[in-house]
């Protein structure tokens, strides 16, 4: 149902590529750092699909990515941000996202209690030892920075080992 998906943080490319491998009329852009990017545009340059997917360069944090999308893709980046930075990337996603568009969050999410799902909280332990600000957020962190974005009709959507789905729409 999307036409033209972006891949917020998308690292290297692999889910934007395999969108485009399962989707045969989707474009998909990555948007990445400055010192991402180039690899980004190796790997996917070397595939049947580097005429679907492209690459930007962004900082999602300080402003909007380039573009008009009607998805957009956080696929576990938020984890790894501070909540304020995390707060901002959304904002500036749903900036870049088409009336009626549809911003997913994939990562590992805790319940409010912090203490589930098990395997969410386990990986949260090594996210507060890694990362200096990052760790596994609750579905109401996520859940804020969604509302405070102009995201509706929120739901989150459990799947396996502790990772949850959050989608919002943005108004039309």
């Amino acid at each position: 149902r999307f036409a033209h998906v972006l891949d917020a943080g998308g690292g290297a490319g692999g889910l934007a590529v395999g969108l485009a491998k399962l989707c045969p009329e989707l474009r998909a852009t990555v948007a990445e750092l400055a010192n991402v990017a180039p690899i980004a545009r190796e790997r996917i340059g070397g595939t049947e699909y580097k005429e679907r997917v492209d690459v930007v360069e962004a900082d999602l944090v300080g402003k909007a990515p380039s573009g008009s999308y009607d998805a957009v893709v956080l696929r576990s980046v938020l984890q790894v941000m501070s909540a304020a930075d995390a707060a901002n990337t959304v904002i500036n996603c749903v900036q870049a996202l088409q009336p009626g568009g549809e911003l997913f969050a994939f990562g590992r999410m805790l319940d409010d209690s912090r203490l589930s799902p098990p395997d969410a909280v386990a990986v949260n332990v090594m996210f507060l030892n890694v990362y200096d600000d990052g760790q596994a957020y609750t579905e109401s962190e996520y859940r804020g920075w969604f509302e405070a974005a102009g995201l509706e009709e929120i739901e989150r959507i459990p799947v396996a080992g502790g990772y949850s789905i959050l989608r919002g729409i943005k108004p039309r």
